[in-house]
């Protein structure tokens, strides 16, 4: 039994998995919480306390959890709020000397490249992955089409074109939303940022538009809207992976969201009440890298950097 351990800005999720005879994974327990890392990056340079103390607690329970299944190894990584805040690999240390876990700080290349393993491997080679995390959005292709799957345990990422903006759903939520409901001018402000990003990160000259490509969404944006538009009470993810989201359906949710106070917005059947806050932001980053693109329609991915992870440090060659 083996498990992965995913630490990003606003969520923290846990994989147990065991290696099926054939080299595919079974999965034995999947599960996420949201300690919010990458609280106030936008105005310091370090973890706010608070932010340390739970994601610390969560590395506690994924611990506890992981003795239970008896676990033989645990692969961990922390992705854009390690990265970006100055003690980050303090933060690291800390874990490793209270629970013995290592936890590996990778660059936003390489949560890229995670992130399009997991994803290739359910719905193949000829796609564009989009990851919107909540302290970076990662955009990734292969540059040139292939029926050859990419190994897991490939340790560059020349096959892949990828871009990696240093902005999320948290960070921009933190810089622009002050007001609740979110004013116009707020919004507005948002939408012209988030069009600056993608212009300088997501260049047409790199990646045209999807037209045909399967455009693949993962993380917990495009998971919430999946969950939203499928009306589910509670989270389930066989329906939410491979579920499709159109153009229009993002564009409705979004507008609902945005029209909505906070309080309402915790009320939404299939919206984590700790994802009301940013989810304005993500459908919104979600609905313009569409319109950059001309996506008419997505794919909703639930297996992440975990499940790349996963592959790469415990499937056999």
């Amino acid at each position: 039994m083996y498990a992965a351990i995913d630490i990003g800005t606003n969520t923290a999720i846990l994989l147990i998995g065991e290696v099926k005879k054939d080299g595919s994974i079974r999965t034995v327990l999947d599960t996420a919480r949201i300690p919010r890392l990458g609280q106030g990056l936008t105005t310091s340079k370090y973890l706010h306390p608070d932010a340390k103390e739970r994601t610390l607690a969560t590395f506690q329970e994924f611990k506890l959890l992981c003795d239970q299944h008896n676990v033989e190894r645990i692969a961990a990584v922390g992705t854009a709020a390690l990265r970006k805040a100055d003690d980050g690999k303090d933060f690291a240390q800390s874990v490793h000397e209270s629970l013995g876990i290592d936890l590996q700080i990778i660059s936003g290349e390489e949560e890229a490249f995670l992130t399009y393993i997991a994803s290739a491997h359910d719905f193949g080679n000829d796609i564009f992955v989009l990851d919107i995390g909540g302290g970076s959005t990662e955009l990734i292709s292969l540059k040139q089409a292939s029926d050859k799957s990419l190994q897991p345990n490939a340790k560059n990422t020349e096959e892949l074109n990828i871009a990696s903006i240093p902005f999320g759903t948290v960070l921009l939520m933190e810089e622009h939303f002050h007001s609740d409901p979110v004013s116009d001018e707020e919004y507005k402000k948002l939408c012209t940022h988030i069009h600056a990003l993608l212009e300088e990160y997501f260049p047409h000259s790199l990646y045209g538009v999807v037209r045909e490509k399967t455009f693949v969404a993962t993380a917990g944006t495009a998971t919430t809207l999946a969950a939203i538009n499928l009306g589910l009470k509670h989270y389930d993810a066989e329906k939410v992976h491979g579920s499709k989201l159109s153009y229009d359906t993002v564009l409705q949710l979004t507008k609902k969201l945005r029209s909505l106070s906070f309080s309402e917005r915790k009320k939404i059947i299939g919206l984590h009440p700790k994802r009301a806050d940013v989810i304005v932001v993500g459908s919104t980053l979600l609905l313009k890298v569409m319109e950059h693109l001309q996506c008419k329609q997505l794919t909703v991915s639930d297996k992440g950097v975990r499940y790349g992870l996963f592959a790469q440090q415990f499937l056999p060659l």
